[in-house]
Formats: C-alpha cells, structure tokens, sequence
C-alpha cells in the first residue's frame, strides 16, 4: 500500500450527473469504496440532482456529508479555488501535460457532463476538455487512472494507448 503524507496536496475531483432520472447508487457506493481505500491524490465530490429532495447537490463520498443549493451555486463553490480545471470528455483533446499539472479535474458519473455545464465551467473558470484516450472509461476507472498519472512519473502506455 502506498503512503498517505499528511503533507500532500490533493486535487480535485468533481463528478456529475444531472439527469433526474439517475438511479444507479451502485455506482455512487463504488466510487465510496474506491474514495475510502485506493485513492491518494484526489479529493472527490459527486454533484447530483436528488429526486427525493428536489435539489441539487454535492456529497462527499467519504464521510457522506451532503450540501444543497442551486446548480450553478454549488458549481462556483466547489470550483472557486481551480486555476487549471480539466473537463475530462471523449471529446477533448489529448494532453499529458495539462492532465499533470490540472488542479482541479470534472468528469461525467454515468453521463456525459451536459455541454452547457463544460461551457460555464470553461467561460467562469477557463476550463479545458482533455481526453485520456479514445476508449470511454467508466467513472471509477477514470479516478484510479487520474491517480495513478499523478502518483508516478511513468504512466502506464498500455492504459491510454491512442490508436
């Protein structure tokens, strides 16, 4: 198992799905699984609109605590401090470079991030859409993958193999 220092600086992670219709919290309780024991480098957040309580908002996979708000309310708090957003899309451009040095890193849960979300995020923040590869990647493998590229130096060329 690798070390956790206390020193490190996490980056991070925000993952959103907004269709009211998204009832896969299996998903959600993988992604708590893979926060809680095998992540070292991101601090993960999960943006939803929950049916139950009409709202949108932002749960902390690990410890399960939960804010509610407006949308873009909860989009601006969480992003505020991101100098180096990376929207993570099949779309995007391949960047190693901008995949490293990203400070903060948005991606899809079980869909795409709604283009009107990546055009906010891109206007407010100066966002960029990166690709890892042309393979589409569920959104769990996506954070080990992201930690992984930010834990070593090496990235493993069998994972984000281009052709």
């Amino acid at each position: 198992m690798r070390e956790n220092p206390s020193h490190r600086q996490y980056k991070k992670f925000l993952l959103i799905e907004l269709n009211p219709g998204f009832n896969r919290f299996d998903i959600i309780d993988r992604i708590k699984e893979i926060c809680s024991n095998h992540l070292y480098n991101l601090n993960v957040r999960i943006l939803i609109f929950s049916r139950k309580e009409n709202s949108y908002i932002i749960i902390n996979p690990v410890d399960g605590t939960r804010i509610s708000g407006s949308l873009w309310e909860l989009l601006i708090n969480e992003l505020e401090t991101c100098r180096k957003p990376v929207i993570l899309t099949e779309d995007g451009e391949f960047n190693m470079n901008l995949i490293r040095s990203a400070d903060c890193y948005i991606a899809g849960l079980h869909s795409d991030v709604p283009i009107s979300i990546i055009d906010f995020i891109i206007k407010r923040f100066g966002g960029q859409c990166i690709r890892l590869s042309k393979i589409p990647y569920l959104a769990s493998q996506v954070l080990l993958i992201i930690d992984s590229i930010l834990e070593t130096e090496s990235v493993p060329l069998y994972i984000l193999k281009m052709r």
